[in-house]
């Protein structure tokens, strides 16, 4: 689907009693101007939902929806809000979502809160970041299952599956870390409530050292050693530490 966002929300939700449960849920960053959508009534996606494989064609998808303007994607956030509010977000097990840092953990929780019975999700770029603070954003750090002040449901209670795609584990974090470190220990704090079974890394670029010690916080854990666009990790840590002294 194509054309102004003021026709997509109202024909969206005049439809929507006659979309059936979602399954799998698709949110991709299109460069350089737009936002990608879709939606599927099966838990597999298809390969040509990868953010790689953006086309125009006919992917099989039961809806797919593009958003362009000459705006920042952050100024998409709203209207990525309405859209999904009008989909039936409780039945999606799958959900795949590909985009840069301009994804804060609010919108996480705001937009997915709904989505209780994700099983699988597969996150990419540099909105990994925001993800794990949303995964963890109700976990006491005592490491019990009390939830924060605001008893805003957990993100994700049934997942299993964790992918990671094209991830940059030595980016810097905002408290002056690295991106490895945030996830060790957001993991750490999720495993006593809702602990995950497959963390899979994919083009990812980490160490395995890295790699070993999240081992130890999930049951299984899987990495293809490929390092897609990236050089090596000291070459980027160094790069990085003359960054912040510009």
């Amino acid at each position: 689907m194509r054309g102004s966002y003021d026709l997509v929300v109202p024909w969206l939700r005049s439809h929507a009693p006659n979309i059936g449960p979602v399954q799998s849920f698709v949110l991709h960053e299109c460069w350089p101007d737009g936002v990608e959508i879709v939606a599927q009534d099966r838990r597999d996606l298809a390969p040509e939902t990868s953010p790689l494989n953006l086309s125009d064609e006919d992917d099989g998808s039961m809806l797919r929806i593009v958003l362009r303007s000459m705006h920042r994607p952050r100024d998409f956030v709203p209207q990525i809000r309405r859209i999904c509010d009008a989909f039936r977000l409780e039945e999606v097990e799958h959900v795949d979502v590909f985009i840069n840092s301009w994804w804060k953990p609010q919108d996480w929780l705001d937009i997915f809160g709904r989505a209780r019975r994700v099983e699988h999700a597969d996150i990419g770029s540099k909105c990994a970041s925001s993800f794990f603070d949303a995964l963890a954003a109700n976990c006491n750090r005592d490491h019990t299952t009390d939830l924060t002040p605001n008893d805003t449901p957990l993100l994700f209670p049934s997942l299993k599956v964790l992918e990671l795609r094209v991830v940059d584990f030595y980016e810097r974090a905002r408290d002056g870390g690295y991106l490895w470190e945030r996830i060790r220990d957001k993991l750490r704090l999720r495993r006593s409530i809702a602990p995950l079974k497959t963390l899979e890394m994919d083009s990812c670029r980490v160490h395995a050292e890295e790699v070993d010690e999240l081992k130890g916080l999930v049951s299984h854990v899987s990495w293809d050693e490929k390092e897609t666009g990236y050089g090596s990790t000291d070459d980027f840590i160094s790069e990085s530490e003359d960054d912040d002294d510009m």
